[in-house]
């Protein structure tokens, strides 16, 4: 096992359900990003959900219980991989707004965790721009993967508007070659 020459990750879990206000149906696509010295060797690494309607009795008004399960390989942990999520608000059959962005970071120590992401989208510079969005749509990220980096964020406004819970089981493999005590 030492002389693979690399180590491996493998994150089980669900998109559990999401807490956000003046929404009625939303829906969450998912996405992964990861740094050039890893490698997903199983899984989906795209996903979008089914649409789910608010239920205002429970903790998570918006329930999905979506699963994903990935696999990686890796020779460096720079990069670590990042669960990125987009939720979507229905506004009508042929129009979807962004509600928010998510992204999560896969934990690094084996076992399960729940983490519970704040929701964020971006706005409008100015005032006019944000009037002529209540008609075109709102402003959102053409690259996703955008918010799991730091450059050029530091320009970007957002707002916060909820939160997402997911749930993750971890796994990791031959860490203790590269010298990391991580109990694998």
């Amino acid at each position: 096992m030492s002389g693979e020459g690399c180590f491996y990750l493998m994150a089980m879990g669900q998109i559990e359900g999401c807490k956000i206000s003046g929404h009625d149906q939303i829906y969450c696509k998912y996405t992964t990003n990861f740094g050039a010295d890893w490698q997903c060797i199983k899984g989906v690494q795209t996903g979008i959900s089914q649409t789910s309607c608010k239920n205002p009795s429970d903790t998570y008004p918006f329930l999905f219980n979506y699963p994903f399960s990935l696999s990686f390989k890796a020779w460096n942990p720079t990069g670590w991989p990042h669960l990125v999520i987009a939720v979507y608000d229905v506004v009508s059959d042929d129009k979807h707004v962004i509600a928010g962005y998510a992204s999560i970071r896969m934990p690094v120590f084996p076992g399960r965790h729940v983490v519970e992401a704040e929701l964020f989208r971006p706005i409008a510079s100015n005032w006019f721009t944000e009037f002529v969005s209540h008609f075109t749509g709102r402003a959102e990220y053409h690259d996703t993967n955008f918010i799991t980096e730091s450059k050029k964020r530091e320009v970007t406004r957002v707002t916060s508007n909820g939160s997402i819970k997911v749930v993750f089981n971890i796994m990791t493999r031959n860490l203790k070659s590269f010298g990391y005590s991580v109990n694998d």
